[in-house]
C-alpha cells in the first residue's frame, strides 16, 4: 500500500472568520496573534508570507530545524525561512563583521548549549549605529511559534530598525525559562492589538480534552474544544508496561494499520529516544504492509532533518524538537522519565505541548520498572473519561 498523506495547506476559502480577518490585516506593521495548539496560527502565518513571496522582502523565522524542514514540506513552492538564532547570527555578523557573543560556559544548561549574550550583543548593534543615520528596515519578519524566542531578541531586532512584524505564539507552549511571554512580546513590539484564535482545528474532541487539562496559562485563552464526529475517536490511554518489546511491535502493527498515517514517538530524554528508535529498527515482525520508515532528528550540531511529512511512517523526537509539529498517532514514551522536571508548571507545559501534537490517536507509555516515585502521576488526571487506564503490558 502506497504510504503518501495528505500535507498541505488549506485553501482560504475554509479558514474562519477570526483566521480570515488576521489574514486580511495590513501588510506592513506590527501584529501579534495567539491561539493554543490547531487554531491555525501556523497556517495563517504561511499564508502571510505567501503575500509577501512575489517581491522577497520578507523572512520566516521558527525555533527549531525540524520545525523549519515541516514548514518548508508544507507549502508549494520556494520559501526564504530559517530559524531564528541562525538567522540573527547572520544578521549580526553582517552588521558588524564579528560573531554573535556567547554567555560563559558555566551558564549553560548542557555542554553543547550556546547561549546568545544579548547584553553585549545590543551593545555592540547600538555602538554600530550611533554615528549612523540610519532608515527603517522594511524587511517583513514573521515569526511562527513565537514564545520561543527570548525577549532580548525582539529588543535586539528593534535596535537594528526592523519595523515589520507579524508573531504568532501561545504562552502555554512557553516551556523554558529563556521564553518570551506574551505581555514581553507585546511590550517590545508596541503591539496595541492582540488578536485571538480560538477553534481548534487539530486534534479529536477527546485528545482536545487531555490537553486542555495540561492547560496552565490564561494569557491565551483555552481553545474551544472541537465538535463530536460522527466517527468516534478512542479516548487517550494510558499503559504501563514491563515487557518492551510488546509495546515496540503495538507502535509497528498501529503504523502497519494505515501507512499513510504519520505516527510520532516523543521522548523527554535522549537515552530513551535512541532506546525506542534502536527497538524500532531491530523488530522483527510479521506485517501486513512493508515495514514502515523509522525516522529521527536529535539537536545536537548540524545534522539535518531527514524526516518526510508527506509519507507515512514513524518518527521519534525528544519532546522539544516536536514542537509546532502534527501526527496522526503519537505515542509518549516511558512518561516516567519526566520525574526529572522538578517545576509542576514546566511539566504540564512539556505534556500540554505533547498531548496536542496528536490528531486522532494518543497513548502515554509507562515504564513499569522505573515506578520508585512516579511525579508525573500527580498531574494525570484521575477521571477515565479524560484518560483511559490500560492493563499492564
Amino acid at each position: 500500500m502506497d504510504n503518501k498523506r495528505k500535507y498541505k495547506l488549506p485553501s482560504v476559502n475554509d479558514l474562519n472568520k477570526d483566521q480570515d480577518k488576521v489574514l486580511r490585516l495590513p501588510e506592513s506593521g506590527r501584529f501579534l496573534v495567539i491561539g493554543g495548539p490547531g487554531t491555525g496560527k501556523s497556517v495563517i502565518s504561511l499564508m502571510r508570507m505567501q503575500k509577501y513571496r512575489d517581491h522577497g522582502n520578507y523572512i520566516f523565522l521558527v525555533y527549531n530545524r525540524v520545525l523549519m524542514e515541516s514548514t518548508k514540506q508544507v507549502i508549494e513552492g520556494s520559501l526564504n525561512g530559517e530559524t531564528w538564532i541562525s538567522w540573527f547570527n547572520n544578521q549580526f555578523f553582517q552588521l558588524t563583521n564579528e560573531t554573535t557573543p556567547l554567555k560563559s560556559r558555566s551558564s549553560y544548561k548542557k555542554p553543547d548549549d550556546k547561549v546568545i549574550d544579548f547584553a553585549e550583543t545590543i551593545i555592540k548593534i547600538t555602538e554600530f549605529y550611533e554615528d549612523l543615520e540610519s532608515d527603517e528596515k522594511g524587511l517583513h519578519i514573521i515569526i511562527d511559534e513565537g514564545q520561543d524566542m527570548p525577549p532580548e531578541f525582539y529588543e535586539a531586532l528593534l535596535e537594528m530598525y526592523y519595523v515589520n512584524f507579524f508573531v504568532v505564539a501561545d504562552q502555554n507552549q512557553q516551556i523554558t525559562d529563556q521564553n518570551s511571554n506574551i505581555g514581553e512580546i507585546k511590550r517590545w513590539l508596541s503591539v496595541d492589538k492582540v488578536y485571538s484564535l480560538k477553534q481548534n482545528y487539530r486534534n479529536s474532541n477527546p485528545i482536545a480534552q487531555l490537553a486542555r487539562h495540561f492547560y496552565t496559562d490564561p494569557a491565551t485563552e483555552k481553545p474551544e474544544l472541537p465538535e463530536f464526529t460522527k466517527t468516534p475517536f478512542a479516548k487517550p490511554q494510558l499503559c504501563d508496561y514491563d515487557d518492551l518489546e510488546k509495546i515496540i511491535k503495538a507502535i509497528l502493527k498501529t503504523s502497519d494499520q494505515d501507512p499513510t498515517l504519520l505516527v510520532g514517538v516523543f521522548t523527554c530524554i535522549n537515552k530513551t529516544r535512541e532506546k525506542y528508535l534502536n527497538a524500532l529498527n531491530n523488530c522483527n515482525i510479521k506485517l501486513d504492509n512493508n515495514k514502515p520508515s523509522i525516522s529521527t532528528y536529535y539537536s545536537n550540531g548540524n545534522a539535518a532533518v531527514n524526516i518526510d511529512f508527506h509519507r507515512g511512517g514513524i518518527v521519534v523526537l525528544n519532546d522539544r524538537s516536536a514542537k509546532g509539529l502534527e501526527f496522526d498517532i503519537v505515542f509518549i514514551a516511558d512518561i516516567d522519565d519526566f520525574n526529572v522536571i522538578r517545576n509542576i508548571d514546566e511539566m504540564k507545559k512539556r505534556f500540554y505541548v505533547m498531548t496536542s501534537r496528536a490528531i486522532k490517536q494518543l497513548v502515554l507509555l509507562r515504564n513499569s520498572k522505573n515506578r520508585e516515585e512516579y511525579r508525573v502521576d500527580d498531574i494525570l488526571p484521575n477521571d477515565e473519561n479524560i484518560l483511559k487506564r490500560m492493563s499492564r503490558q
